[in-house]
């Protein structure tokens, strides 16, 4: 990885550090009567139109923001907002993997990652327009920071920053729920969250080491983004591979009635004692030793579980029931130039973006709890991205996976009836013709992740 010569200045990072996330949650609350009247923001927000990065930018050069209540209340109306669109990115991405088209896959992956860091560091009161960026300072304020380069560097360095501070791994232990269980509550006999704040920015650092690897090396970026596919060579998917990616990846998001990320959360948990473990005697986890199982085993007593449910949380923990993490997981170490880049780079972008679902989660029920009063947001989106016609009639969002799972069956029957090598598109859209139109709409999980009725 390149290193990067930029860095933020210490009056930057100190005024990251200083956001007060209960003016930022204040904030949210006085959107509330925006979202009754069916808006995000105010309709007079000079910044809710097209173009306001620019007109930031002509405002700062005549002497400053013009209103900084308004760009509050925009900063924080973002959060959810880029997550949603960030998912969107991640189901382009899918779709494309389906077709072996690496390139497009590789570039819409990279923009969901980007899209879920911005509505994390909207979340944390950092607005983040174009070369000019700036933080939620206090009620109705905002302040400007001196770093002037672009989207790309600056999401960067600063959730690089953000990352390290206290607030990321109390918000990590938050958001993360395996079992339905808070993940401080796991590691409590070993610190809680304190326990879980030293890895914490090593996973957020490697969820976005993407936007850190192709923002410094520009030229690989715009290798994918604008030269022909072809020269010097294609770089495919083969059909079985991409085929047997998305049903995994897929089936990693599968809802559970305690946690909207249930699997992803429990190889959270796994991956995060196995560290601790290691962290705490420098030895390496292992199933048969006594130690180690005694220490898998304080950790779910600790919860209360017993009989049939303690066993099965125990055989799991300790990789016996099933030894490989859920594929995001599995993939978000690998580095975008290896074999598997292009899958890495999904990978990496989805578990920022359930991090982004979280956080942003928590502000929208600030905004307004009764999710119903978002209809004005979610018909419109369900409808545009063909996943119901008219409004949402149905009850919990989680009642679209069963689309998912239907599809995932019948593209179940047609691999198990074709050798990988005979695999193809032609064939695989003949038994199973929504495919693309079911798997590359991410936006059912931002829906169920981020009102979570």
């Amino acid at each position: 990885m390149p290193t990067n010569p930029a860095t933020l200045e210490a009056v930057d990072k100190t005024r990251i550090s200083k956001v007060d996330s209960e003016v930022v949650g204040d904030i949210a609350l006085s959107l509330r009567r925006f979202v009754g009247a069916g808006r995000w923001v105010g309709k007079g927000n000079r910044y809710g139109v097209r173009g306001a990065a620019e007109k930031i930018a002509r405002e700062v050069k005549s002497g400053g923001v013009k209103d900084q209540r308004q760009l509050g209340q925009y900063i924080v109306a973002s959060c959810a907002l880029h997550c949603s669109d960030g998912w969107g990115y991640l189901g382009r991405a899918i779709s494309a993997t389906i077709v072996g088209d690496s390139r497009r896959a590789l570039h819409l992956g990279y923009y969901a990652e980007l899209r879920a860091a911005l509505s994390i560091l909207a979340s944390a009161g950092i607005g983040v327009f174009n070369t000019k960026h700036f933080v939620i300072s206090g009620p109705g304020k905002v302040t400007k920071l001196k770093y002037g380069r672009g989207t790309h560097e600056f999401v960067w360095l600063a959730l690089k920053h953000w990352s390290s501070l206290p607030r990321s791994g109390a918000l990590f232990s938050e958001i993360v729920r395996p079992g339905g269980i808070g993940l401080d509550n796991w590691l409590q006999t070993i610190g809680g969250s304190k326990a879980v704040a030293p890895q914490v920015r090593r996973w957020f650092l490697q969820w976005g080491m993407d936007i850190f690897s192709l923002t410094e090396d520009r030229n690989a970026r715009n290798e994918n983004s604008y030269r022909p596919d072809g020269i010097p060579e294609t770089v495919a998917i083969s059909c079985a591979d991409g085929l047997n990616f998305v049903r995994r990846f897929w089936e990693a998001f599968e809802p559970a009635s305690s946690s909207r990320f249930g699997e992803i959360d429990r190889s959270i948990l796994r991956v995060a004692l196995e560290r601790a473990y290691t962290g705490r005697t420098g030895q390496t986890p292992s199933p048969t030793s006594p130690a180690y199982r005694r220490f898998i085993a304080r950790a779910v007593d600790q919860q209360g579980y017993s009989g049939q449910l303690r066993s099965e949380w125990i055989a799991f923990l300790l990789r016996q029931s099933t030894s490989q993490d859920v594929e995001p997981i599995r993939l978000s170490s690998e580095d975008a130039d290896s074999d598997m880049g292009v899958l890495a780079v999904i990978s990496r972008a989805a578990l920022l973006l359930r991090m982004a679902s979280g956080a942003s989660s928590s502000l929208l029920r600030t905004v307004e709890p009764d999710w119903k009063r978002y209809a004005f947001w979610y018909d419109l989106l369900g409808e545009q991205r063909g996943l119901w016609i008219g409004k949402w009639e149905g009850g919990s969002f989680t009642d679209l996976w069963a689309d998912v799972s239907v599809t995932l069956d019948d593209l179940a029957v047609y691999q198990d009836a074709h050798l990988p090598q005979t695999q193809n598109s032609i064939g695989v859209s003949s038994v199973v013709p929504n495919l693309a139109g079911v798997m590359g709409t991410y936006e059912r999980v931002a829906l169920w992740s981020l009102l979570d009725n």
